[in-house]
């Protein structure tokens, strides 16, 4: 059951209608399901979304890069070019409400999401059909060796004088 003062729930369900009934229903498995979905977020004062993210990287600009002789480089972030992609549009839409303007802004947290999973997805799909290749192609090769050897076995039966009951493969137990 979900337990808080009175007022505070009453000011959520102004807000929320349709939980209303929750107030007075358990929920069975409230403990187990809290451990398993209750850290599914990053909290704290170091949780940053990952629209925050590639705002501080393209905030950065350079990253420096420590050579071999201690000395410093500042050097362009690879991920720079990409960043075009990931960038958040400016605060000054023609959106007229704060409400709009925060959804705008969670759609393109979801939309940097969608782009990253995109791009693990395409990357994981090159990899599994790269190595699906190597695999058929030794699969391949292992069905010609066998062919070759039966090919073999078959042509050296053909040699004069020898016959299955004489043949080479055989074991000696005579």
């Amino acid at each position: 059951m979900v337990t808080v003062e009175k007022d505070v729930w009453e000011n959520y369900i102004r807000s929320h209608k349709r939980s209303a009934p929750f107030r007075i229903k358990p929920f069975p498995l409230f403990d187990q399901l809290t451990k398993l979905f209750g850290n599914d977020r990053a909290n704290g004062k170091e949780a940053e979304s990952g629209a925050d993210f590639f705002e501080q990287l393209s905030k950065e600009g350079d990253m420096e890069v420590l050579c071999n002789e201690g000395d410093y480089i500042l050097e362009p972030l690879e991920s720079e070019m990409e960043m075009r992609f990931f960038k958040k549009p400016t605060q000054t839409t023609e959106l007229s409400s704060s409400m709009k303007k925060r959804k705008k802004v969670k759609d393109t947290e979801g939309d940097v999401l969608n782009k990253a999973v995109d791009k693990i997805c395409a990357s994981m799909d090159q990899g599994l059909e790269k190595a699906t290749k190597e695999l058929c192609f030794h699969m391949m090769s292992e069905s010609e060796v066998a062919h070759k050897v039966d090919q073999l076995y078959n042509d050296l039966l053909l040699i004069n004088r020898i016959t299955s009951d004489r043949g080479i493969f055989r074991t000696r137990s005579a």
